[in-house]
């Protein structure tokens, strides 16, 4: 699977809801001088779509329970910390998010402090196989070893139609209504684990690289 990039990221690293990430293609992979060297860049307006303008309210209709969210952040390293690959499979249904594991990469070590850090925060997402419905609320806390912590908080309501490929699914934002630093999805693997779990597979870009999100799916009753 190619990597997929997210037009926006609001949910996790508080800029998901998408998630809005992957929009700089800035992989410089200097230590983090600077409060927000770990979290992804915010997306030009040249890569939002053109459909994908703000509306001024975004009627979800009845959201599932979303029960509170965990979280891991993980380090590439010798010993593992890779991302899953998207797999595919049938996406649709309503799902609510369960986890969230931020893989950062290799350059992160010593810069960051996974166990200190943490996303909180709901989330779902509606898939019926021609259209989508978004919501997610979080806060993202990073842990430097150079400023302290680092905390982003953003909530995002987004409708829209999607494509789907192989492994992934391609949205387009009809309408988006974010607060704070929230995102709405752009390009994302998806990942059909069995009858009541999926996984979406976000990527984004950091001043320390490649950096991925994996947002564990589970079906609403």
């Amino acid at each position: 699977m190619r990597h997929r990039r997210s037009i926006a990221l609001g949910l996790a690293l508080g800029t998901w809801a998408a998630a809005s990430c992957g929009g700089s293609s800035d992989t410089t992979t200097n230590p983090v001088d600077e409060p927000d060297a770990a979290l992804p860049r915010e997306a030009s307006a040249t890569d939002a779509p053109a459909e994908a303008e703000a509306s001024a309210s975004c009627d979800l209709g009845p959201l599932p329970t979303m029960p509170p969210l965990t979280s891991e952040v993980v380090i590439a390293g010798p010993d593992g910390g890779a991302p899953p690959a998207a797999t595919g499979g049938d996406e649709t249904g309503v799902w609510v998010y369960t986890k969230i594991t931020l893989h950062l990469p290799s350059q992160a070590s010593g810069q960051i402090d996974p166990a200190e850090s943490k996303i909180e925060g709901t989330g779902s997402i509606q898939l019926d196989g021609a259209t989508f419905r978004q919501f997610s609320d979080t806060t993202t806390v990073l842990s430097t070893s150079v400023v302290g912590k680092i905390t982003r908080a953003g909530s995002a309501k987004a409708i829209g139609t999607y494509e789907k490929g192989a492994d992934g699914l391609t949205f387009a934002v009809t309408c988006r209504e974010t607060t704070g630093e929230g995102g709405t999805l752009g390009e994302v693997g998806f990942s059909r684990i069995d009858a009541t779990h999926g996984r979406l597979h976000v990527v984004t870009m950091t001043q320390l690289g490649s950096a991925n999100l994996v947002i564990d799916l589970e079906k609403a009753p």
